[in-house]
């Protein structure tokens, strides 16, 4: 739910949102007429930032930001020929650190960090060799223990920290039995005991539990 006690829903045929109130729904589609539309109807991702600004990713459309006031959304799509735009159309996730940074997980374009004010885009997968491996993103998440983010992709899972601008990518090795059991890494939830779980794919994976003090 928003902080307007909204229920936001997600699915691959449009955006629907709940009011507890009314016990009705209202819903949002895509309109090729209409660029103040949501850009796609497959939404793959919903999030509100600390400025109660609702963020919605989607599949092949980019990601949007809905402007509460007009009952509209604000587009923004990956254009080849702006280095700043969006890296890749499908969004699956996003998050506002503690820091008030705000990251944009691509599936197919990596990671990216939005500014706010300029609203353009930080391309980060080109940089670095390591980047590359972590393109196809399901999910991020921040450390609560020890900062930085975890993200979860199809090829892996990646911890980055921001500070010292350096990337650790897990991946599933068959001789080792305490590796990531899957390189499928679609879901990370950290309790609170600050424990870090990972919930990976294909069926051969599971849920796997890290271990900080042996990594």
């Amino acid at each position: 739910d928003d902080s307007e006690g909204y229920f936001w829903l997600g699915t691959d045929y449009g955006l629907n949102r709940y009011d507890p109130g009314t016990y009705s729904f209202r819903y949002y589609f895509h309109d090729t007429l209409s660029r103040k539309s949501i850009s796609g109807d497959k939404v793959k991702s919903i999030y509100e930032d600390s400025d109660k600004n609702l963020w919605f990713g989607t599949n092949t459309g980019g990601l949007n930001l809905y402007v509460r006031k007009k009952d509209q959304f604000i587009r923004f799509t990956h254009d080849p020929a702006d280095s700043a735009s969006l890296p890749h159309n499908d969004v699956w996730s996003t998050l506002e650190d503690s820091k008030g940074n705000f990251w944009v997980g691509t599936f197919g374009g990596g990671l990216s960090l939005l500014d706010r004010k300029t609203l353009k885009f930080q391309d980060f997968w080109l940089k670095d060799s390591l980047f590359k491996i972590c393109r196809e993103i399901f999910t991020i998440r921040e450390d609560k223990r020890q900062g930085g983010l975890w993200i979860g992709t199809a090829t892996g899972l990646c911890y980055y920290n921001a500070e010292k601008k350096r990337l650790k990518v897990y991946r599933h090795n068959k001789k080792d039995s305490t590796s990531l059991s899957s390189d499928e890494a679609v879901v990370i939830h950290q309790d609170s005991k600050l424990n870090l779980w990972i919930g990976t794919g294909t069926g051969k994976g599971g849920l796997d539990l890290y271990e900080p003090a042996s990594d």
